[in-house]
């Protein structure tokens, strides 16, 4: 993959993860520079593959936080129609 193209794809990822880098401190450029001197060496890819994947966790934990809400909402939706059904069957 040429330096170019490079640079291309990691102004990609951070455009597409401007909120994530926020909370890392880092700005599209900060991102963007960091990359493209980690990429020159093996750690720095291993560290860049690193950041990645943590990112991708972060927005896992997001979602399964977003589902268990849901979850939730739906639970007690079912608490409220049991409770119904208890009043409604002690009227009878």
């Amino acid at each position: 993959m040429s330096e170019q193209d490079l640079e291309k794809r990691f102004r990609q990822y951070a455009e597409k993860e401007k909120e994530t880098l926020k909370k890392h401190g880092k700005g599209t450029e900060e991102f963007v520079k960091e990359a493209m001197e980690w990429s020159r060496s093996v750690e720095g890819k291993l560290e860049l593959d690193k950041f990645i994947l943590s990112t991708e966790i972060l927005h896992i934990e997001e979602e399964m936080e977003a589902l268990r809400k849901r979850r939730d909402k739906k639970q007690k939706a079912i608490s409220e129609i049991e409770d119904e059904l208890k009043k409604h069957n002690n009227k009878e």
